[in-house]
């Protein structure tokens, strides 16, 4: 149980069609009260990679999914924190090992945080969400 009484949740519900109809696969992913939004996008034409990696991994976690304010003079977003970092290269190195070498099109994965409740952590939401939303724009590439 919690702190306040109510029991955590560590069900995992997947949903896939409803938000980001524009990127060729998204999917979102709640564990409990947190729900991170994964959309991937493909190029189109073929990309030579010359050691780098197809794929380009982005986390962000918006001030107001956890209920603040931006402490800045302007009220924005500012850069990358650490947190953001370390879950971005996590993603990073847990999808990496699964894109076949036959990959010939770039591809980016934005993970955005869109609800988190602060008692645990949002990144094997953030792996399932990139993994759910690759498979996606994998699946309606031409």
């Amino acid at each position: 149980g919690s702190e306040s009484g109510r029991p955590v949740s560590s069900e995992v519900t997947f949903e896939a069609g409803n938000l980001a109809r524009m990127a060729d696969g998204a999917a979102t992913v709640r564990i409990g009260n947190s729900q991170v939004l994964a959309t991937a996008v493909q190029k189109r034409l073929e990309a030579f990679y010359a050691g780098r990696s197809p794929v380009r991994v982005d986390y962000r976690e918006r001030a107001i999914a956890t209920g603040k304010i931006p402490g800045t003079p302007t009220r924005r977003e500012q850069n990358f924190t650490d947190t953001e970092l370390r879950i971005t290269q996590l993603v990073a190195r847990a999808i990496l090992p699964v894109v076949p070498d036959t990959v010939v099109y770039d591809s980016q994965v934005m993970i955005t945080l869109l609800a988190g409740d602060g008692r645990m952590d949002v990144d094997v939401a953030c792996i399932n969400a990139a993994s759910a939303a690759l498979s996606i724009s994998s699946s309606q590439t031409p």
